[in-house]
């Protein structure tokens, strides 16, 4: 993983979430969306360098909010992301002078090292800026399966014709009421990619146990919605100029959790 030494990037996200987040909406969730894209033929060496900067930040105690990252996979042997949320703008502008002050508390030349064995491991990195839905997702009131039951998902993204947002926002929540109408235990999550390429653009996040487990109750959950759920996703294809989709697995193994605060001394 790079260095985020991207100001330009940073810039730019500060300036869109100064204006989506100045709304003073608490409920909203932004995310930076960071991928590595990793030469297949050194999956290994690239994940040995992830564990080995991520003991690095552990034995530094960094605990700033930048240095959340929850990892996953694409089953393409080459991408891999790092979700960290931003609570704010500000959060932005603290995540290059953070990651330069953590790399000094852990030691440069050790930094150096670690950064000299990743480097030749990737063909480069994608930045995004992605926020949350929950009003346009599914969330069914009795899940099938529990969050640390689903280490596999498939994202489905969904490149809308330009101009047609609004309408694939209220086919969303139009599938959302299908879905509970019809008591569908598997949710699902829609996200939006605010800062990044081919805008617009949407992501839904289907989770599951495995590969097999998502095909079987994907089945299941169309036969239910029957004829309603064929025509509401054909009115979603007609504003759509693509549609991708792309199974992967969360991966605890890479994340890294900032610590909780120490309790304060008495």
């Amino acid at each position: 993983m790079k260095s985020r030494q991207m100001v330009w990037f940073v810039a730019l996200m500060t300036i869109v979430l100064s204006v989506a987040l100045g709304a003073q909406q608490p409920q909203r969730q932004f995310f930076l969306l960071y991928e590595d894209h990793v030469k297949p033929s050194m999956g290994d060496a690239y994940e040995a360098s992830i564990k080995d900067m991520n003991k690095a930040l552990a034995e530094a105690k960094a605990s700033a909010p930048v240095f959340e990252m929850m990892a996953f996979t694409y089953e393409d042997f080459a991408t891999y992301c790092y979700l960290t949320p931003i609570p704010n703008y500000a959060a932005l502008d603290a995540m290059e002078p953070e990651w330069m002050k953590v790399s000094e508390k852990v030691g440069k030349e050790r930094w150096k090292k670690i950064m000299e064995a990743n480097a030749p491991t990737t063909d480069g990195f994608t930045q995004m800026v992605v926020e949350y839905l929950p009003a346009l997702s599914y969330i069914p009131a009795a899940p099938r399966l529990k969050a640390s039951e689903m280490p596999y998902f498939v994202d489905y993204y969904y490149y809308v014709v330009p101009g047609k947002e609004s309408e694939f926002k209220d086919l969303a929540k139009q599938f959302a009421a299908l879905y509970k109408s019809k008591g569908i235990s598997n949710g699902w999550n829609l996200y939006q990619i605010v800062v990044g390429e081919s805008l617009p653009l949407f992501v839904v996040g289907h989770d599951a146990k495995d590969a097999l487990d998502f095909a079987e109750w994907d089945k299941k959950d169309t036969v239910a919605m029957g004829n309603e759920g064929q025509a509401l996703f054909a009115k979603v294809l007609a504003v759509c100029r693509k549609v991708e989709a792309r199974p992967g697995s969360w991966r605890p193994d890479l994340s890294y959790h900032v610590p909780p605060p120490e309790p304060a001394k008495k």
